[in-house]
């Protein structure tokens, strides 16, 4: 899993997830199980598969009750299709380009501090009860 490894250091359950994303993503939609072990994806077949995907979702769904949304086409087409009113406030640009990097790295940051702390009371508890038990034993 060595695409993976900085995931993995920072948050150690990651490899269940990683398991579960292949069983359950990778191989059946992309047929490829071997990409958390740093075998690329195919670009063109994955374009492919989404496109087909697609295709799939807007045969299957009636047009009254599928809204086919581009992100750029702001709150207009998404509050009509909601019957709601257009908020006043601006259409949000959360996921601009180059923004998700840092987010996940932010993200894996507090998820490794939050590790480390469980860890770090852990630690605690066991000194906590090792020294009751030497205490109690007369040794302290």
């Amino acid at each position: 899993m060595p695409r993976f490894r900085p995931l993995l250091r920072a948050f150690p359950r990651g490899r269940r997830v990683l398991a579960l994303v292949t069983a359950l993503v990778y191989t059946p939609v992309f047929g490829a199980p071997h990409v958390v072990e740093g075998v690329p994806l195919d670009r063109d077949a994955c374009i492919a598969t989404y496109e087909r995907h697609n295709a799939a979702v807007v045969a299957r769904i009636p047009p009254e009750r599928l809204l086919v949304y581009h992100l750029g086409d702001g709150w207009a087409p998404l509050c009509t299709f909601l019957g709601l009113p257009v908020p006043d406030v601006p259409y949000p640009h959360v996921n601009q380009a180059g923004g998700l990097p840092a987010r996940v790295r932010a993200t894996l940051a507090s998820m490794a501090w939050a590790d480390g702390w469980r860890w770090a009371a852990g630690v605690v508890a066991i000194v906590a009860v090792v020294a009751g038990v030497l205490r109690r034993q007369g040794f302290w």
